[in-house]
């Protein structure tokens, strides 16, 4: 590599980074970097592979990417990300079972010094668990799928069927929707009322990331359709959300991943999804925030004033290449952040007073629990509704104590 401060300073950091694997090599495809992600997966040294030949250190290379390396010497990159390579660098998945070797994505590239190619760097990055969340989440689809089938074939009552796949649909969303997270820092609250009909059940949910430096993500959304449509591609916006999020929190990033990912799929369907998605900072006493066309959450800070927690971007699937802002607010001891879906603020089919009530039940009753201000919400849908809720409804109340003793 060439010998220059920035060079050698950007080698230290990617030889100590433990997130992705770095190899780099000369024109003659002899390992000259070898980082440590390398040497914990592969069980091999930097030492042990310094100035050996790439292939052969991994000998099926030869017959599988040589061209990959061969391109990256003319001057080509070899964006190698749009499917797995399973056995492209056999490694064990850390803390999976034995037998399961690695899903990889991977990267071949050209290293530059000016003008002159010196070598080919390939990046690696570990996609075990992302592929078998989609690998049991394919499963649970294919799996209702069946279950579908089987009714259609089947000939019942059509009254009869819609009420099976009603309870359905109750038990695949409520399945999706986790317990709210054991913390002492917050108190917390979560809720899910179904709608009274079948034909508006589904698309409506909420969910919870805890990030290593002890912020967490809450996140509430609400896809556009119902039924089993909708609560699949409620399950497939869950899973692929909570990938983003532990691998960059930034709200505003994991949104746009996120509407590039699901925007054809979305389209196809004939469907859009809101979103909200607040990333809480305690450490900082902040909020983070990024909404994509989602009823805004209701802030109250200890001293009484509102905040509204407004879009920031289009809703998901409305197109394809779109940004996101980010917003921000303080989150101090007393404040009182609650989320919900529009089942609540349409329940008596007048959105500008629903909003109105959900702001003053939470603004006039923050010293309340997590769980009295959510009930609280919940009870004006259900008297708004005339105890026919005509939509879903998700709520989650997130309190920041004064006392936390």
């Amino acid at each position: 590599m060439p010998d220059t401060w920035i060079a050698r300073s950007t080698w230290r950091w990617l030889r100590e980074t433990s997130t992705l694997g770095v190899v780099i090599t000369n024109n003659d495809l002899l390992v000259q970097g070898w980082n440590r992600w390398m040497e914990e997966r592969s069980d091999l040294t930097a030492a042990e592979v310094q100035g050996r030949s790439l292939l052969d250190i991994y000998p099926h290379l030869a017959s599988a990417t040589r061209t990959s390396y061969e391109a990256a010497l003319r001057g080509e990159s070899r964006l190698l990300a749009q499917r797995f390579h399973r056995n492209m660098f056999p490694m064990q998945a850390p803390s999976l079972s034995p037998q399961r070797q690695m899903e990889q994505k991977v990267v071949i590239a050209p290293l530059w010094d000016g003008d002159q190619i010196l070598g080919t760097i390939t990046v690696i990055d570990d996609v075990t668990r992302r592929v078998l969340q989609e690998e049991m989440l394919q499963k649970q689809i294919d799996e209702l799928e069946q279950v579908r089938a089987e009714l259609d074939r089947s000939g019942r009552d059509l009254a009869v069927a819609l009420a099976y796949e009603r309870d359905l649909v109750q038990v695949f969303v409520r399945s999706l929707l986790q317990d709210c997270p054991n913390d002492a820092r917050f108190d917390l609250a979560c809720r899910y009322y179904p709608a009274y009909t079948q034909e508006h059940i589904g698309g409506d949910f909420y969910d919870f990331v805890r990030f290593g430096d002890g912020a967490m993500g809450v996140v509430i959304g609400d896809v556009c359709g119902k039924g089993m449509r909708a609560a699949v591609y409620t399950a497939m916006a869950k899973y692929t959300f909570r990938a983003f999020a532990l691998e960059d929190a930034a709200p505003a990033a994991v949104m746009m991943r996120l509407n590039r990912c699901l925007y054809q799929q979305i389209v196809e369907a004939g469907m859009f999804m809101s979103f909200t998605y607040v990333f809480v900072d305690i450490a900082q006493g902040r909020l983070r925030w990024a909404n994509a066309g989602h009823p805004a959450a209701v802030l109250v800070d200890p001293r009484g004033q509102t905040e509204y927690l407004t879009a920031t971007g289009p809703v998901i699937g409305a197109f394809e290449d779109v940004s996101f802002r980010e917003g921000s607010a303080s989150f101090e001891p007393g404040s009182v952040l609650a989320l919900y879906t529009d089942g609540v603020t349409e329940a008596d089919r007048r959105e500008e007073e629903g909003e109105r009530v959900v702001e003053q039940v939470v603004r006039q009753n923050s010293g309340l629990g997590a769980d009295g201000i959510a009930d609280l919400l919940h009870e004006y849908a259900e008297v708004a509704s005339r105890g026919q809720l005509r939509d879903d409804i998700a709520i989650v109340v997130v309190r920041y104590p004064e006392d936390r003793s």
